[in-house]
């Protein structure tokens, strides 16, 4: 595939930078062979004689382009097609990016960022960490200003009044306030001292759950019929915990995006 890498490289970034310069940017998927982008996804996913649509376009603004692909053929419902983008590395071409969702974005780098984060119609915004896309909520919230005047009532083996913070918040959109506690101090967290506890209380303060999330993270995200799901960072991504009116329990988790070579 080298040859086709040079190639392709050298006719593509004569007109990837423009799409840079906006914060945000839908991709666009071209039919057809565009200037050998199809090909070339072909040919990494041996996909001969199948469908493919294609977007050249440059995420860390290096003038090499990347190549995000969509399979029309392979859909599951309302639209949602396997999409994919292919980075250029050395002399290969790596996943970096698959999903099936109905539309992509390009969001541009924040100052920390080398690369373009991709938001998906699945509402996760991908940010690149170096060498992979690591997941985040799109338009997630957080619980306000904490107290950090934590009532002696929620001490515990890990909650003290050092380092323990405090929000009263409507989970589950009942109109009762549940209370989460969390903590940062080094004896209570795993690890290094990052993967902190996180106490969920409901409205009569009867300990409804913990779970674990870096740094004590916790954010929300809205869910369809009203309420919210808790938002914990962890090792390997995100997880997402919802209340049932009794118990706080994890409901979904969305991984790291793992880099593939060609099929």
């Amino acid at each position: 595939m080298k040859n086709l890498v040079t190639a392709f490289s050298v006719m593509a970034t004569l007109g990837v930078g423009a799409a840079n310069a906006q914060s945000t940017a839908a991709v666009n998927f071209l039919e057809g062979e565009n200037n050998g982008a199809a090909m070339l996804a072909r040919s990494f996913y041996g996909a001969a004689g199948e469908e493919v649509r294609t977007s050249i376009i440059d995420i860390d603004n290096n003038g090499v382009a990347e190549i995000a692909v969509r399979f029309p053929d392979r859909c599951l419902r309302d639209d949602q097609c396997l999409t994919t983008i292919l980075y250029h590395d050395g002399d290969e071409w790596l996943e970096i990016y698959s999903e099936n969702v109905r539309h992509i974005q390009l969001r541009a780098p924040t100052h920390e960022a080398e690369a373009m984060s991709v938001v998906s119609s699945s509402g996760i915004e991908w940010y690149w960490f170096g060498n992979q896309y690591r997941p985040s909520v799109f338009n997630e919230t957080t619980p306000g200003n904490p107290s950090r005047n934590v009532p002696s009532m929620y001490f515990n083996e890990d909650i003290s009044a050092e380092g323990s913070m405090m929000w009263r918040h409507d989970i589950n959109g009942d109109g009762d306030l549940e209370t989460i506690v969390t903590t940062s101090d080094f004896s209570s967290c795993l690890g290094f001292g990052d993967y902190c506890p996180v106490y969920v209380y409901d409205s009569d303060d009867r300990l409804a759950g913990i779970f674990y999330s870096m740094e004590s993270s916790v954010s929300f995200r809205n869910i369809p019929g009203g309420g919210k799901e808790i938002i914990a960072v962890s090792r390997e991504g995100i997880e997402f915990y919802a209340f049932d009116g009794q118990s706080i329990n994890m409901v979904s988790s969305v991984g790291h995006m793992p880099v593939r070579t060609a099929y």
